[in-house]
């Protein structure tokens, strides 16, 4: 096949979304020809919806050796450095984008995006504001704006911006997707968990990817008395923690419930009860009638903020691994840290905090614990001069390790990550500490959380302050430990 055969046949596989198979035709032209520039940035397009950030960089790199004045390059390299958290890099490529193309209206709105990310609400506003008095009907720069009001609070412009964005393009998920975030952030459950559906058909598989089988799907509809249901996982450990509750609810529904999980919790899941089976992403199981994704089980069951099914502990902690840790024979209060979360995580320079913050709380009276298995680079130096902080990783294999360090704390702090919902799932007293705008799980302002009855909520009360909540946070464990 051609050289133009072969682009044509990429450039249709990426408008597809098709991308490891665009990525693929594009690497047969530069088999042919290696400093083909269309493929080059092709490559680095597909590189970057595949999240091979560094790939990318690499293929748009070469290629603006090539064409050092092609805007085209500039515009992709600067949504690679994006994902990849680079951010003043992204907007130092988007100024050069818009330098050699001004007219380009996806620059001036990715320019927005970014100054968004790096916290230059003001400006990004501007951006957005003008973007949409020139294009008034581009949807996506109302959903974007939407966004920029959420980061900051501003609720009801919010609201405002990601109804227009769905009234102007009502086939595009993603806006009825940030709907029904917004919805459930507010605690409008009923309409919230509808709209939640919507993830599975938005771009970049918000929710993962529905399951592929011939067996029919289940979301309440009918009757499963007597029938094999299969729960299957479809984000994080903290999801599956959080709404794995909800097994028990369908099999009071005389249901057979299988749990289809992500390994590393599969021996922990198996606590839930007896009654259930719980297997492993991609072991191939079929041995069931209906299938459901565990996070649609909210809206099967009509969860309100009254009904969450909430008594805890729903999983149980196997104590026989806890002689594998060095925990100490202090009379000191046990409290388990987490301060950061995995670094891929789209939102963790927000939710993460750096180890130097919790310098304070570690002067208090307390035996600290990592519960940590990742540290970041950032951290790792520091925390090799902190005996008072006791290490755990080389002994966390899986969650059900992880289980049995947080059932020996007598407090588990942390940032929003899965051994927050470990801990409430546990049902050990656990306060978690959350940006000014957090996941929609968390809801606003409360210091409580109808998840988890043993939770308690700490929040920036503006963007970025780690030090007030830190503060807040100190006062609240010295009056602990200072109790009779």
């Amino acid at each position: 096949m051609s050289v133009k055969s072969l682009l044509a046949r990429a450039d249709a596989l990426l408008a597809q979304d098709k991308h490891s198979e665009a990525l693929e035709t594009y690497n047969l032209v530069l088999a042919q020809d290696d400093a083909n520039f269309d493929a080059l940035v092709g490559c680095g397009r597909a590189l970057t919806s595949l999240r091979q950030y560094d790939f990318s960089l690499a293929h748009f790199n070469f290629a603006l050796t090539l064409k050092p004045d092609a805007a085209i390059a500039y515009h992709y390299r600067a949504l690679a450095y994006h994902g990849a958290k680079r951010f003043d890099e992204a907007l130092l490529d988007h100024q050069k984008a818009l330098e050699l193309n001004p007219g380009e209206i996806a620059t001036f709105l990715n320019l927005a995006n970014t100054l968004a990310e790096l916290d230059r609400a003001e400006e990004a506003l501007e951006f957005y504001n003008g973007v949409i008095a020139m294009w008034p009907k581009y949807a996506i720069a109302y959903n974007n704006r939407g966004n920029l009001f959420l980061d900051n609070r501003m609720i009801e412009e919010a609201l405002v911006d990601y109804a227009q964005a769905a009234k102007l393009d009502p086939g595009q998920n993603k806006f009825r997707w940030n709907q029904g975030l917004m919805q459930i952030l507010l605690g409008q459950y009923l309409e919230g968990w509808k709209l939640y559906e919507a993830g599975f058909e938005t771009a970049g598989f918000a929710r993962g990817e529905r399951k592929r089988c011939p067996q029919p799907q289940w979301l309440g509809k009918f009757d499963v008395k007597g029938k094999r249901v299969l729960l299957y996982a479809e984000q994080g450990y903290g999801d599956t923690m959080q709404f794995c509750r909800y097994a028990h609810q369908v099999a009071a529904l005389g249901a057979q419930v299988i749990l289809e999980v992500q390994a590393p919790l599969v021996g922990l899941l198996k606590s839930l009860g007896e009654q259930f089976i719980v297997v492993a992403q991609g072991s191939g199981f079929t041995e069931f009638d209906y299938h459901c994704p565990i996070m649609s089980l909210p809206m099967v069951f009509g969860t309100t903020l009254e009904t969450v099914p909430a008594e805890v502990p729903y999983l149980v902690a196997d104590k026989s691994r806890q002689s594998a840790f060095n925990l100490g024979v202090s009379n000191q209060m046990r409290i388990g840290l987490v301060w950061s979360g995995s670094a891929s995580h789209k939102n963790d320079h927000r939710r993460s905090i750096p180890l130097a913050t919790l310098a304070g709380l570690l002067k208090l009276p307390a035996s600290f614990h990592c519960l940590q298995k990742e540290i970041q680079p950032r951290d790792q130096a520091l925390l090799a001069e902190l005996p008072s902080i006791a290490l755990h990783t080389e002994q966390l294999k899986d969650f059900n390790d992880t289980a049995a360090l947080v059932d020996a704390m007598d407090l588990v702090i942390s940032v929003d990550t899965s051994v927050a919902h470990l801990a409430g799932a546990l049902g050990k007293p656990v306060w978690v500490l959350l940006p000014f705008v957090p996941d929609y799980r968390w809801l606003l302002d409360r210091t409580d959380t109808p998840w988890y009855p043993t939770g308690r909520l700490f929040r920036q009360p503006t963007v970025g302050d780690w030090d007030a909540v830190l503060t807040a946070l100190e006062h609240a464990l010295l009056q602990q430990l200072t109790s009779p």
